[in-house]
């Protein structure tokens, strides 16, 4: 968090999604636990001590994110779910990994060519692809990661909590990191970054009447579809946080 922090107060997004992906690195614990060879990673999940230390159950303060997901197997009605979990789960980390290296690559070539604003390819698509594909390929992981218990037969990795919290500030923090970055691009291209913003979707293109209910609580709050500044990315960030949690918690 303090990575995140430190972000925020210099201006620069490097520390802040280094921060977000240590908070979120201890997830590879719960596998290499059962690798004998890699087995020393699982001491990444010290990183959770301090939530550990008050209650194992914070860890899962995050679990509303895991509904859009629960909604999807219930409306197939898949009965082999456990194989459609890991099935899926390989495919999103999969998908994950190549919007992100196609974000990438556009970025480095547009770059090189001297755009000032990177808006062709995938970047026609999504304005933050790389952080998109981030998310994409962690959600996967961790949906893997929920249910490996029963994949490894490991009896006492069904007594480890699922890390949804750390997954949930993973996210929440890359969405400020996306926000951060359009306010500078805001002031920097004003007019020109505006019209490419109204055009493209924020991360993943959906259907209208979606972004406008995610967007609500900003809106009501802020007078404004989108915060301008840090005091209004970081009041809006913890309003989601405190509303994302507070579902969490109470379902």
């Amino acid at each position: 968090m303090v990575l995140v922090l430190l972000g925020f107060i210099v201006g620069k997004s490097y520390p802040s999604v280094a921060g977000a992906v240590a908070m979120y690195l201890p997830t590879f614990g719960y596998f290499t636990v059962t690798m004998l060879p890699l087995a020393g990673i699982g001491l990444l999940r010290a990183l959770w001590l301090p939530l550990l230390d008050v209650s194992p159950s914070l860890l899962g303060l995050g679990d509303v994110v895991f509904v859009p997901f629960i909604l999807l197997v219930n409306h197939l009605g898949y009965r082999g779910y456990l194989i459609f979990i890991e099935n899926l789960s390989w495919e999103l980390m999969a998908v994950g990994v190549f919007i992100f290296f196609l974000g990438v690559l556009t970025w480095l070539y547009g770059k090189f060519k001297g755009y000032e604003i990177v808006d062709f390819w995938i970047y026609r698509v999504s304005r933050h692809p790389q952080y998109l594909g981030l998310l994409i390929w962690s959600y996967g992981l961790t949906l893997l990661m929920m249910f490996m218990p029963q994949f490894s037969g490991v009896w006492f990795l069904k007594l480890l909590p699922g890390p949804s919290l750390p997954w949930l500030i993973y996210a929440l923090t890359l969405v400020a990191i996306a926000l951060n970055e359009e306010s500078r691009m805001a002031k920097k291209y004003s007019d020109r970054f505006m019209e490419y913003r109204g055009l493209v979707s924020f991360m993943l293109p959906l259907p209208k009447a979606i972004p406008k209910i995610i967007t609500f609580p900003m809106k009501a709050l802020l007078k404004k579809s989108l915060p301008e500044n840090k005091k209004e990315i970081a009041y809006s960030i913890s309003i989601y946080a405190v509303i994302l949690i507070s579902l969490s918690f109470f379902s």
